[in-house]
């Protein structure tokens, strides 16, 4: 299966990725919005992906994947624009209230996790790593100021000798 799944991820991430690079060095704003909406679509058919084979056949379900992914992504990704504004685009704009709302508790628990994932790893690095790492660049500073002191002291003593060699 593993050879199948390749041919879904050529149609599915390879080959619009490159064409995505490819509209936007053209800047044609047509083929933009075509990749855009193929984006748009391939994210729902993903979220489908992960449902229905639970409760259709494998090898039907690949045979529609890859028809599916042929269909929107030739020619230049117009399909992909047809099944947008046919489906994509009415379904957000009828439920865009609930869709808002459910976006922003996402969003405020995400905002959440990583506030606490950054402030634990705050703590972690206030207390263990930073005096640590503080206790290294001091010794290295300390080691290199005596060092170039040293090499200082040198000079003078070798700039002493000179002169009293003169």
């Amino acid at each position: 299966m593993s050879m199948l799944n390749s041919i879904i991820y050529l149609f599915k991430i390879v080959i619009p990725a490159y064409y995505s690079l490819k509209f936007l060095k053209k800047r044609n704003q047509q083929q933009i919005s075509n990749i855009l909406k193929f984006w748009c679509v391939n994210s729902v058919w993903t979220i489908f992906e992960v449902l229905v084979p639970l409760v259709v056949d494998q090898w039907f379900f690949f045979v529609t994947n890859v028809i599916f992914y042929v269909a929107l992504t030739f020619p230049e990704y117009k399909r992909a624009g047809q099944i947008f504004d046919l489906t994509i685009s009415k379904l957000y704009l009828k439920n865009q209230e609930v869709i808002s709302q459910y976006a922003d508790m996402v969003e405020n628990k995400f905002d959440e996790a990583t506030g606490s994932v950054t402030n634990k790893v705050k703590d972690v690095l206030s207390v263990s790593v930073f005096p640590k790492l503080q206790l290294v660049f001091e010794k290295t500073v300390k080691k290199a100021l005596f060092s170039f002191n040293q090499k200082q002291i040198t000079a003078e003593e070798q700039q002493s000798a000179d002169k009293k060699q003169e």
